[in-house]
């Protein structure tokens, strides 16, 4: 008779968490792949849509700076109810970033033809977007289910995987709008129609998700909830060598990887679907190669990720898995520029998917054990400082992570202004001086080739100069941890 798993090895909690983060992932992938082009290419704003984008994602990352810690603050100092201390937070993120995202990708036209309106309503929906996002406590709910590195990894494996097929059709927008659009009244009607049929139901299975897993234990819950003061935030900032450790690493890793995607659609559009002689766009040809360059990127993701828990195990950390995929990442982005340089890659696109892949696989590698890492970032604030402030170091999280994606957008975006970027909202055709275009293509083979895999090395010997949960560390955190647990 087979027997039926206990939680947290139970279908439901399985199922939950496979599905619980639907919308983060797709929102990501909306926003990394779409935010940018939409407004310089398709919102009908004109070319002052260049200067908006980099305004709005510099002028956000101060605004994280400030609010993101405010956030975490909040939901570490919730002692926890009926739902639990982070559940309903992640529920009101599933929610806000679902409506702030459908709001944002439909610019009323009347509000494009007025530059002041139509930085009202970029601003305050990008910073809607932002708040929700910043609620999503996935770490800290997802982590308090179990210590066990090795579940962990699993929990964190399934959502990514589930988690980026739901991202599929988002990534994918821009690319059915340039097919569908002379149908839908326009590529920006497309966009605004996609985006709404798309994250309604994206958003309601993720709902679900979050329902169906029940929340762990905290150390600071009910009885035992005490206030965090700012002494806490300070220890935790000078104590917590792992989170520090992590942040600065992360800060060179994941810059490589939003350089990349940030620059990837442009790259593409311009290097294999235009007319450098007259400005004229195939989109015809651009629907069909972004479909492929989606593919290129997220398939081997999917590929690599189930790769992650095995070699966790088999190498015994996060961080040794963490350190060799992101050492691997440097060989295809040096390449990049090489090519570039050399007049290749602008004249194969096999070449260049076959790097964009190579890339996606390592992606795949790395984001279960970089994960898993910030977890234990929590587990080791709990042991430097006896409190989790599980929401604050995702603050952290968060700050890094946007402020990447916002500096490498605001990099392309200068770029673009600096040319005097203009394209037809309507056609995609390009409008500006077409001479200096050979010239942004080889920028941008630096930006997403050398740039990073540099960005990568120093990654790497950060981790291995400054890491500092050793196998004696980890053991003695599981032996208080115990400790604690017995004491309640």
């Amino acid at each position: 008779m087979k027997v039926k798993k206990q939680y947290p090895y139970d279908f439901k909690t399985i199922f939950g968490i496979s599905i619980q983060g639907l919308i983060s992932v797709a929102g990501a992938a909306l926003m990394s792949s779409m935010f940018m082009v939409y407004l310089t290419d398709y919102s009908g704003i004109g070319a002052w849509g260049a200067v908006l984008a980099t305004t709005v994602l510099f002028v956000g990352r101060i605004f994280d700076a400030v609010n993101d810690p405010i956030q975490g603050w909040i939901m570490d100092n919730y002692k926890g109810g009926k739902w639990g201390k982070y559940k309903p937070f992640v529920f009101a993120s599933v929610i806000g970033s679902t409506v702030a995202l459908i709001f944002l990708y439909n610019l009323p036209d009347s509000f494009a033809k007025i530059p002041l309106l139509a930085g009202i309503w970029v601003f305050f929906f990008y910073f809607a977007f932002d708040v929700a996002t910043s609620f999503n406590a996935f770490i800290p709910f997802t982590r308090s289910i179990t210590d066990d590195d090795v579940l962990r990894s699993k929990f964190f494996t399934v959502s990514r995987i589930v988690g980026t097929c739901g991202a599929i059709p988002l990534g994918m927008i821009t690319t059915i709008a340039l097919a569908v659009g002379d149908k839908l009244g326009g590529i920006k009607n497309a966009i605004g129609i996609l985006t709404v049929a798309m994250l309604i139901p994206v958003g309601a299975i993720s709902l679900v998700g979050v329902a169906c897993v029940k929340e762990g234990k905290h150390r600071e819950e009910g009885e035992n909830h005490e206030r965090i003061k700012f002494r806490d935030i300070g220890r935790m900032l000078t104590q917590n060598k792992a989170m520090l450790t992590h942040v600065l690493a992360s800060l060179f890793s994941g810059f490589m990887w939003t350089l990349m995607t940030t620059v990837e659609i442009y790259y593409l559009k311009w290097a294999y679907c235009a007319d450098l002689t007259t400005g004229a766009v195939d989109n015809g040809k651009l629907a069909m190669l972004t479909i492929v360059l989606g593919m290129a990127s997220i398939v081997p993701i999917l590929f690599a990720t189930p790769f992650s828990p095995i070699l966790i195990k088999k190498l015994g950390s996060n961080i040794k898995v963490q350190i060799l995929s992101i050492g691997l990442s440097a060989i295809p982005c040096a390449l990049i520029t090489v090519f570039q340089y050399m007049g290749i890659l602008q004249k194969n696109l096999p070449l260049f998917l076959v790097l964009v892949f190579a890339g996606g696989m390592i992606s795949g590698l790395g984001y279960v054990p970089a994960t898993g890492i910030w977890a234990e970032c929590i587990d080791y604030n709990r042991y430097k400082t006896g409190k989790e402030m599980g929401a604050l170091v995702q603050a952290v999280r968060g700050i890094l992570e946007k402020g990447q994606s916002a500096l490498a957008g605001g990099i392309v975006g200068s770029l673009l202004i600096a040319i005097g970027y203009s394209v037809d909202a309507k056609t995609g055709d390009y409008l500006g001086n077409l001479s200096k275009m050979p010239g942004i293509l080889n920028n941008f083979g630096v930006i997403m080739g050398i740039i990073p895999a540099v960005l990568a090395v120093v990654a790497v010997i950060v981790y291995k100069k400054m890491w500092p949960i050793t196998p004696e560390i980890k053991q003695a955190m599981k032996e208080q941890f115990e400790k604690d647990q017995e004491e309640r």
